[in-house]
């Protein structure tokens, strides 16, 4: 399988909202639209409700935790009322909602400054933005400021439209690639509508946008060229409104991280792409993406990678691994990664790779959790070797720097590799007895050489 195709996967079945989320999405703007061309107030100001920003422009993606809620903007048009002042648009309009019994308990109290949020939990939250026609424009109201904001909403989305239109209709998936690469790793912030258009200012009648690897490896390069060439953080003005401009929730030290992430991950994008073997490309792909970018496998063989490695080391009994003993809310993200360490050199190692023994590992957790809390760590290994050994481990506990002592630091706990055939370990982030986040199962995959498996391994 090729990188372009194993990019497709990756696309379809990681990033992608799923499809009956849209159709609930869906449902729900035309109940809203229904149920304020109804209320008593507003029927005769009603205009029109329409979608806006990534759920408009098709980039909207699948969070990534099933319990996250993703975002859906829609615009409600409105006639001009003479007497109200512009906060009151927004605080009349949350009004109605908050004396119904239907969404009295879904709105969100407080309010954020243009719109009004309607929660539903564990799925997605709505953004209602009210506005009205003034002097050949739509404006938007803050608020906080009680004033009107010029905007267009259809002029961007038809802007995005006409690039992606230009990029054979593969600017949309890189945007959905970025953004995935921005909630995932979590390691620089920028607000999607500020990325889009950076993308989106990167298209144009040249270039390779033959699919959508090419098209990544074609923006993401005139990005990094356009970022490095502006040290100081420039301005990125709305390209249908030349006024109103999308910096202000960026700062030059958001930019500076920016700007330094976005050529690590092009240069590690550039050398995936130049390397010959798939198995390698996807291997630095995982570096880019984390562990979810598909491996290549044979098409008559197991779906993945790890399934293989299952073929040759089956997982052993883990009859000894203590359950969990919180109460579970896992409502943030925890991500493992390691390192390992023999003899002075360093490899980054992943869970679908094989290691020998004789190897110290630093396992590297980061998460979006709220301190305080406390971080807990599980190793669950099998198989015979480990059991003649009477090394089973199964329990909780804390971190460990390499010398076995307690790790100064929670988030990074330290093992060695012994004994052969699968393993993995967990991080749990504990907060009050509750478990409010947890890792996947990073594998450790050994092939001791001094075991009889080592030249069965080979073999294969």
């Amino acid at each position: 399988m090729s990188l372009t195709k194993l990019i497709d996967q990756f696309i379809e079945d990681q990033i992608n909202l799923n499809p009956s989320r849209i159709d609930k999405a869906k449902e729900t703007i035309k109940t809203i639209r229904n149920f304020i061309k109804n209320d008593e107030e507003f029927k005769d100001l009603y205009r029109d409700l329409t979608p806006q920003g990534s759920y408009r422009q098709n980039t909207i993606i699948k969070p990534p935790k099933d319990n996250i809620e993703f975002d859906v903007d829609v615009l409600l048009l409105l006639k001009e009322v003479i007497l109200w002042e512009p906060k009151e648009y927004i605080s009349n309009l949350a009004k109605i909602f908050k004396n119904s019994d239907r969404y009295k308990d879904i709105i969100d109290q407080d309010g954020k400054s243009r719109c009004i949020t309607l929660n539903y939990a564990d799925d997605f939250h709505m953004d209602i933005v009210p506005c009205i026609e003034k002097s050949g424009y739509k404006n938007i109201m803050n608020k906080n400021k009680n004033t009107l904001e010029k905007t267009d909403g259809d002029g961007y989305a038809a802007w995005f439209e006409n690039r992606n239109k230009f990029a054979n209709n593969k600017l949309v998936d890189v945007v959905k690639l970025i953004k995935y690469l921005r909630d995932v790793k979590q390691n620089f912030c920028i607000k999607s509508i500020l990325l889009t258009t950076l993308l989106g200012r990167q298209v144009d009648y040249s270039g390779d946008y033959t699919d959508s690897l090419s098209a990544l490896r074609t923006i993401l390069n005139r990005l990094n060229d356009y970022l490095q060439k502006n040290k100081v953080m420039p301005t990125v003005k709305n390209p249908v409104l030349e006024e109103e401009t999308f910096n202000r929730h960026w700062d030059q030290d958001k930019y500076d991280n920016f700007r330094n992430k976005i050529r690590f991950y092009t240069d590690k994008l550039n050398e995936a792409i130049q390397l010959e073997n798939t198995i390698k490309q996807a291997e630095k792909m995982q570096e880019i993406f984390g562990n979810q970018f598909p491996l290549p496998v044979p098409e008559s063989g197991p779906k993945s990678l790890t399934e293989i490695i299952r073929t040759i080391f089956p997982l052993g009994s883990t009859a000894h691994r203590h359950p969990e003993k919180w109460k579970i809310n896992d409502q943030f993200n925890v991500f493992i990664s390691c390192v390992a360490i023999k003899h002075g050199r360093t490899r980054e190692l992943l869970p679908t790779q094989l290691i020998e023994d004789g190897y110290n590992l630093k396992f590297i957790a980061i998460t979006n959790a709220p301190a305080p809390y406390e971080v807990v760590w599980q190793v669950v290994n099998t198989g015979g070797h480990a059991e003649e050994e009477c090394g089973l481990r199964g329990e909780h506990f804390y971190a460990k720097d390499k010398f076995g002592n307690p790790s100064s630091n929670p988030l990074v706990n330290w093992e060695h590799t012994l004994y052969n055939f699968s393993h993995w370990i967990e991080c749990h982030i504990v907060s009050r007895e509750v478990r409010i986040a947890h890792s996947e199962r990073f594998y450790v995959n050994i092939v001791n050489k001094g075991s009889r498996w080592h030249g069965r391994l080979k073999r294969k």
